[in-house]
């Protein structure tokens, strides 16, 4: 396959941005600590009793009372990256497991070459093309849905825009297969280990509890999803001149060979795919049954690597670099995660959380608890605009809306909810993500046109995930 027409600049000088940001966000997280301890300075101190409910810390309502605050110094906020390492660890080591996974079984091939042959199937049958988008993009976001699929992407994203115009769509519809389908898959996400996980973790609700009504999110999510894609791609079928990128496809279909000539799948492909459905299965299990949490899905995973590792015949020198590099990729990201801890460390310490709580709480019981809700998801979306990272904003900002939804009288599940539907769908088209930008250069489309072509989409998806945190709330979910 011929990657000529990717314009390799122009994805350079999109990681170089990308790494621009990721400095500006460490930069903001750390300004964000700096004020904070200020504020301990400033703000008289106060705190809520607080009593072990279902084995998770609740604020009891009307006990807050003023105390003396305990302002944070110089040596308070450097300890305090330290304290948010200790008090992470565990979803750290585990988002770091999960890396050198992705790591493992990306060196194996097994997910291109399915892709790859899928692509060939539907090619070589005119009466079920058709269902090219659908299957694919359920796919995909089943991987976000579970798997948090996301950096990932950048990888098959060439693939996948290559086998698109083969089959006679557009560049559009390839990102949208592979980016919108990620995105409504994570920000729906059943058992996605850095949205849901992590955000329930901290709210200290049961890992993937809920997971009836969040399957029926992403069944919504999804079928949007494809419903708009697909319409897309049948109107752009019928008069290719429609397409944003008609032109440029044009000059692109020329130089793809991507299906002259596609891998055959080994028998230790299907014994890795096996292997991972068996992993899903065994998963779900766990969670249910066992009561499993973040150190027993961890080492479920890690066992999986080696497990895959074995099947695939990779020497031990292959696996420990492949995994060492998955994990590798995730160490920014651990680090975010321990600075925006580092936050509430400071406010915890200082005596000042209780009372940004208090104030909270105050707006927000003027409103009915679904208003509330819909106000968290708004938050959620603006936030993300500056914390790209969706395991940084749940340990940024779940601590406070947590005790915040006991007070207001809405579930902390419906928080986590609100949350990762906020956190996720703009990830659709936000500036600030890497992913989107790294996407869009290796298709070579503007963010503009990207823009024009989704965000009807996106409103639709917004809307939708209002009116989705509206019946949790009778259902007393």
């Amino acid at each position: 396959m011929s990657l000529s027409f990717f314009c390799k600049q122009r994805i350079v000088n999109k990681m170089i941005k990308m790494e621009k940001f990721k400095l500006d966000a460490f930069f903001l997280i750390t300004m964000l600590i700096l004020v904070t301890a200020v504020l301990t300075w400033v703000l008289p101190g106060g705190t809520y009793d607080r009593v072990e409910q279902d084995g998770r810390q609740v604020v009891v309502e009307g006990t807050y009372q003023t105390v003396d605050s305990d302002p944070q110094g110089v040596f308070d906020v450097l300890k305090s990256p330290i304290k948010g390492f200790e008090q992470t660890a565990e979803i750290i080591f585990f988002i770091l497991i999960i890396g050198g996974f992705f790591s493992v079984l990306e060196k194996t091939g097994t997910i291109g070459i399915i892709i790859k042959n899928m692509a060939l199937f539907f090619n070589s049958h005119e009466t079920i093309k058709m269902f090219y988008i659908p299957v694919l993009m359920t796919l995909i976001s089943l991987g976000g849905a579970i798997l948090g699929l996301g950096e990932e992407l950048i990888v098959l994203t060439p693939l996948i825009i290559s086998i698109s115009l083969v089959l006679g769509y557009d560049t559009i519809v390839g990102i949208s297969i592979s980016l919108v389908a990620a995105a409504t898959g994570y920000s729906a996400g059943f058992l996605n280990p850095f949205n849901v996980g992590i955000a329930q973790g901290v709210a200290e609700i049961p890992l993937y509890s809920g997971i009836g009504y969040r399957l029926i999110v992403w069944i919504v999510f999804t079928g949007i999803a494809i419903f708009f894609t697909m319409r897309y791609a049948m109107k752009i079928q019928k008069n290719p001149e429609l397409s944003l990128t008609a032109k440029m496809d044009k000059e692109k279909r020329k130089e793809i060979k991507i299906l002259e000539k596609t891998d055959k799948v080994t028998l230790a492909h299907k014994l890795i795919m096996f292997a991972f459905g068996g992993a899903l299965i065994l998963l779900v299990w766990g969670i249910v049954k066992q009561g499993w949490y973040i150190q027993e899905i961890a080492a479920l995973f890690l066992g999986l690597s080696f497990l895959t590792a074995v099947i695939y015949r990779m020497n031990p020198a292959e696996t420990s670099s492949a995994f060492a590099r998955g994990a590798a990729s995730l160490v920014k990201i651990s680090i975010f995660i321990a600075f925006a801890r580092a936050i509430v460390i400071v406010a915890g310490d200082g005596k000042i959380l209780d009372p940004i709580l208090h104030g909270l709480v105050y707006v927000f019981s003027k409103f009915h608890p679904i208003v509330s809700s819909q106000f968290m998801f708004i938050a959620h979306s603006i936030i993300s605009f500056f914390v790209v990272s969706s395991s940084g904003q749940a340990v940024l900002t779940i601590p406070i809306l947590a005790p915040l939804s006991d007070l207001i009288g809405l579930s902390r599940q419906i928080t986590v909810l609100a949350f990762q539907l906020g956190q996720g769908i703009i990830h659709i088209f936000i500036p600030t993500s890497p992913i989107v930008l790294a996407i869009l250069g290796i298709g070579r489309v503007s963010l503009s046109d990207w823009f024009s072509w989704c965000w009807k989409l996106v409103l639709i998806l917004t809307i939708t995930a209002m009116l989705l945190l509206i019946p949790p709330y009778f259902m007393g979910w």
